[in-house]
């Protein structure tokens, strides 16, 4: 076993114990997702709204889903619910890759597994090099890099962005996608920071599970198990704790 698949074995314990309700629920009253046929899509459900900190909306110039080679990022764009039946567009910046100037931009994996243990960038940047890889282990590092950056929710933000599974496939929504973004969400939320579409995702859920408020108790269940144990990573690495209790 090599270095770095070690460390996260060991920062995954916990979590792994518990398992995510992804394969615990069976909810859905939609048929299962079938991938739409090469050249074509349907119109989908309106994707949900992403939010970083480069997110603008104004990004005159910029054509959704080309790569940005100065901002070293996808422009892509987004709808934001108004809360009276109507959506905006809007255009955010999704990294692709960490720019020149990120500390750990040219540090190997195994590096930045040992630093991940008490350094919040390396952690943030594992998150989004495993997304592909490592599904459990990527959104551990990005659930620690906001627990050691004093409950910040960015890593957080920038993981769900980056999530690499589809929020819909042919008008149906993918029941595991909703699943890990309205919990990432919900612990957005519980951290105290706005930039979330936690309310987003609970619309999909009503409208398609047969039992809507049983699943959203649940996954807001999983956010709260997930706000303590980012409380305990604050406790075991500096001793004191800013995120729940």
């Amino acid at each position: 076993m090599n270095m770095h698949k070690a460390i996260v074995m060991l920062l995954l314990a916990a979590a792994a114990a518990g398992g995510f309700l992804w394969e615990r629920l069976a909810l859905w009253s939609s048929p299962p997702e079938v991938p739409a046929p090469t050249g074509q899509s349907g119109p989908g459900e309106p994707r949900p709204p992403e939010t970083d900190a480069n997110e603008s909306r104004e990004a005159p110039g910029l054509t959704a889903g080309v790569r940005s080679a100065a901002a070293n990022c996808t422009v892509v764009s987004d709808y934001l619910p108004d809360g009276d039946g109507t959506t905006t567009e809007v255009f955010s910046c999704r990294p692709v890759n960490p720019g020149p100037g990120h500390p750990y931009a040219d540090y190997p994996t195994d590096a930045l597994a040992s630093l991940a243990y008490a350094d919040s960038d390396a952690a943030a940047e594992l998150s989004l090099r495993w997304r592909y890889s490592d599904e459990a282990a990527a959104m551990s590092m990005a659930l620690r890099a906001a627990a050691l950056a004093g409950g910040d929710a960015t890593p957080i933000i920038a993981y769900s962005n980056a999530y690499p599974e589809p929020t819909a496939v042919n008008d149906v929504p993918v029941r595991k996608t909703v699943h890990v973004k309205y919990v990432l969400a919900a612990v957005t939320a519980l951290l105290g920071d706005s930039r979330h579409s936690k309310p987003y995702f609970e619309n999909v859920i009503h409208r398609h599970s047969r039992d809507p408020e049983r699943e959203i108790a649940l996954l807001q269940q999983r956010a709260n198990e997930l706000i303590e144990e980012m409380r305990q990573i604050q406790l075991d690495v500096v001793g004191f704790a800013s995120i729940g209790g």
